[in-house]
């Protein structure tokens, strides 16, 4: 049952019915009722596998004499002294001692929720804390005296593991989840680096965790990944101050990074994508700092078992299963090495050549800058910013401020451009093309709803309308004050608003026909054709950040909803909510198309070219998130939409070229690089583990002739399983 548990994660319910039913499958003559003694015959059973896996069986003090966290699996291939590190490994020069970083990495589980049945006095865990688990009664007295603790909220993309840590459901609830540290590298779990959650996500329990799970490294330097790094970070050390003495240490004695998962990182707002970004940040190699996520799924199975447990039963459970996670790792550790090496090297020759292929094409001096820039940024975040772009975002309300600003340097030349009191060129154009966002959007409300719509929808679309027509109405009257030749135009088309029937039913503002300068050029100035452009230009930008931004919301809410939402209801919630995203994510990207098109048709007309390049068609394909793995390539691989690649203009061609220039080195350096130190690092992972494997045959055998004063056939059985 043991192992067939561990592969088909059936529950002991399950399994001894199935023995219960091959004993009398007819249910004539009812067996004696064993399944308390068999769960208890489990329980005991995963107990002493574990001791005797550990080596506690040769332990002459005994199983009583175990220290928390020594039944733990190790990760072979991670820094841990004594074992698998160099005598002069504290000693090396700067630039290496980036080798014995201790990667690590932070998460929730919130399927592994626990019920409140039963009580740690009338099922008490057998292992308590020597494991995964922390120990159960320290952690509940450090709770205890955090009871007054409020979560401050997130200053980034409202993350619900901050936001919600308070208001997270958890009536009939022992535990509303499971928080864990990892081995980043390598997916281990680490000893004390496994508990409960009482209400959400709270910096009280993942704080006690980690520093609980530090106390295993006694290393100098460690990089942290957290989907919340960026603000969970911030007060650290402060934090620590709290913790019980056992769990505190100097802080100056030890070098710790901090970056967000590469998976959760699109999720964040603009500065903590290269702040944070494993992609940039150095000495980091390939990890992509999601080790917890790989986890979750081996484990979740047996969530509808383990909910129901006793809190004892559970955690020595859960224990179980993540120690025979750890093994399966340890077993497989030289098969998954090789493959990453093999990859890596391939990668670092593919895109060395492709730096260096780059990088020769450009101004010596520039690069000699740039180098320095980065560098410096490297070594101090506190720096400019490499990766980011300095050049000021084109906006709407930018345009619409310079063309205001011309019109008012023509008036004082003597010049009045304008045909109406309060309506200049600009603003009649602005006010155009605001109508025609309008329109757009009501032609959605109107599909939406469809034919079945309800009496309600019907009264609000007709409101939307008759608004959209009385606007339209007197837009188009000025409209004719600077543009008499549509006037002709509508006639001839019979698509006057002013002759338009009154009746509700055959009003269709949607549908109506502005004739704007990119409609058709002939029937505008040149003036106009150039406010037009111009605006057009802006919101193209505007509708490209209003697209990634719906996009990095749509990639947030399908990884929330995976992880953390369960049942009809809460799922139909949960699709009715990415429905109203994904309409807006459409509605960005007609409203891109459209500006797209103005330009390409004022352009030819005006002569103006060289936009192209910047703003370019829109395809549906090129309608996709940065964590989206539509072509099976990752950041590493350099394989995103060119949505993502176009952020605003300084107005400057040669500084936007320049800057572009200079991001563009510094990610292809950065590609170079991280898998130049994924080479390195996997070498050293390598020599690792070979290390780790001999000193615990050293440390097996020493154990076999641990226990003196034992019957022969006991020692004999002692000596042969070490």
């Amino acid at each position: 049952f043991h192992l067939l548990l561990f592969e088909s994660k059936a529950s002991a319910y399950e399994f001894y019915h199935a023995l219960k039913c091959s004993s009398d499958n007819a249910g004539l003559s009812e067996p004696k009722d064993r399944y308390e003694a068999f769960m208890r015959m489990v329980h005991e059973w995963r107990h002493l596998k574990m001791l005797k896996r550990s080596g506690r069986g040769h332990d002459p003090l005994g199983a009583e004499n175990t220290r928390p966290g020594e039944c733990a699996v190790m990760c072979p291939a991670c820094p841990q002294p004594g074992m698998n590190l160099p005598q002069e490994w504290e000693t090396v020069p700067a630039m290496q001692s980036w080798l014995y970083t201790v990667f690590l990495a932070i998460d929730a589980n919130f399927r592994l929720k626990h019920k409140n049945v039963s009580s740690d006095e009338a099922d008490p865990a057998l292992g308590n804390g020597w494991a995964y688990f922390v120990e159960e009664k320290d952690y509940k007295s450090y709770l205890a005296t955090q009871l007054g603790d409020v979560q401050e909220k997130s200053t980034c993309s409202g993350h619900a593991a901050i936001n919600l840590a308070d208001t997270k459901a958890s009536r009939g609830l022992a535990a509303t989840g499971v928080g864990t540290v990892d081995c980043s590298r390598h997916s281990f779990k680490l000893p004390h680096g496994v508990g409960d959650l009482q209400k959400g996500e709270k910096y009280i329990n993942m704080d006690y965790m980690f520093f609980s799970a530090l106390q295993t490294y006694p290393i100098k330097a460690f990089f942290v990944s957290y989907d919340i790094a960026c603000q969970w970070s911030k007060k650290l050390w402060t934090r620590m101050l709290t913790m019980p003495p056992t769990l505190q240490f100097d802080g100056g004695g030890k070098v710790m990074d901090f970056g967000v998962p590469k998976f959760h990182l699109p999720a964040h707002k603009e500065p903590c994508q290269t702040l944070y970004s494993l992609n940039f940040l150095p000495f980091v190699g390939r990890t992509d700092g999601e080790a917890p996520e790989h986890g979750w799924a081996n484990v979740n199975p047996v969530v509808s078992s383990t909910k129901e447990m006793g809190p004892g039963s559970r955690r020595d459970t859960l224990d179980d299963f993540f120690g025979d996670w750890n093994w399966k790792k340890v077993a497989g550790m030289g098969r998954t090495l090789l493959k990453k090496m093999e990859e890596a090297v391939d990668q670092r020759l593919e895109h060395a050549i492709m730096h260096h292929n780059f990088e020769s094409a450009l101004d010596s001096s520039a690069v000699s800058t740039w180098t320095a820039l980065v560098e410096a940024w490297e070594a101090d975040r506190s720096k400019p910013n490499p990766y980011e772009r300095k050049g000021e975002v084109m906006t709407g309300a930018k345009v619409r401020l310079e063309l205001a600003q011309d019109e008012a340097q023509e008036l004082q030349k003597g010049n009045d451009l304008s045909l109406h009191a309060e309506i200049s060129p600009s603003i009649l154009i602005s006010m155009g093309l605001e109508l025609e966002d309008q329109q757009r959007r009501l032609t959605v409300d109107i599909v939406a709803a469809g034919s079945g719509a309800t009496d309600l929808q019907q009264t609000k679309l007709q409101h939307q309308m008759n608004v959209l027509q009385h606007r339209l109405e007197k837009w188009s009257s000025i409209q004719v004050l600077y543009m008499p030749l549509v006037a002709r135009q509508r006639n001839k088309d019979g698509d006057d608003p002013a002759l338009a029937e009154s009746t509700a039913a055959e009003l269709q503002p949607h549908r109506y026909k502005l004739w704007l300068p990119s409609s058709k050029p002939e029937l505008s100035s040149v003036l106009l054709q150039n406010d037009k452009w111009k605006l057009c230009y802006a919101q193209g930008f505007g509708a490209l950040e209003e697209l990634r931004q719906y996009l990095r919301l749509r990639s947030y809410l399908l990884d929330f909803k995976k992880n953390n939402i369960r049942g009809q209801g809460s799922n139909t919630r949960a699709r009715n909510t990415l429905k109203g995203v994904e309409a807006k994510i459409q509605a960005s990207a007609a409203k891109y198309r459209a500006a797209h098109t103005a330009l390409k048709i004022l352009g030819r007309s005006l002569g103006t070219v060289g936009w192209e390049g910047t703003l370019q068609v829109l395809k549906d394909e090129h309608i996709r998130g940065l964590s989206t793995r539509e072509d099976g390539k990752s950041e590493g691989r350099r394989t995103v939409s060119w949505i993502w690649q176009t952020i605003g203009v300084s107005g400057n061609e040669n500084a936007d070229l320049q800057e572009s220039l200079q991001i563009e080195w510094c990610r292809s350096r950065a590609r170079a690089n991280r898998w130049s130190e994924e080479v390195t690092l996997l070498t050293e992972e390598m020599r690792r583990v070979l290390a780790f494997f001999a000193s615990k045959a050293n440390w097996w055998h020493d154990r076999a002739s641990k226990r003196d004063g034992v019957r022969d056939d006991l020692c004999e059985g002692l000596s042969a399983y070490a």
